[in-house]
């Protein structure tokens, strides 16, 4: 990842996303987590969870089940250590559970 602040890969991963690039997508999506899951980002507050969300939509399209459920676990590990408040009805929580009954329902 280059130069600037993380918020600056926003549109270039929307446009890698709009042109079918996925794996691209996720590469870069996968750079900017590694960034924003530091506890020094944001003052070690809660990590931007658009990253990692973008990620998990694009494992869950991939079929990825572990890797969807790892990098959202990674991301609620990284809110817990930061002392933030994230219960089950957080939306990166809520999803983890889903990706979670996806796997098992085809590991039959």
């Amino acid at each position: 990842m280059g130069a600037g602040h993380f918020t600056a890969w926003v549109e270039p991963v929307k446009q890698l996303k709009r042109e079918g690039r996925l794996d691209a997508a996720l590469e870069l999506l996968l750079e900017c987590v590694e960034v924003v899951n530091r506890p020094t980002t944001l003052g070690g507050g809660l990590p931007a969870p658009w990253y990692t969300e973008q990620a998990a939509i694009i494992y869950r399209k991939q079929n990825a089940y572990e890797s969807e459920i790892a990098i959202l676990q990674r991301w609620i590990d990284a809110a817990r250590r930061n002392r933030c408040d994230v219960d089950e009805t957080h939306p990166l929580v809520a999803r983890r559970t889903k990706a979670q009954a996806l796997l098992e329902k085809n590991k039959v």
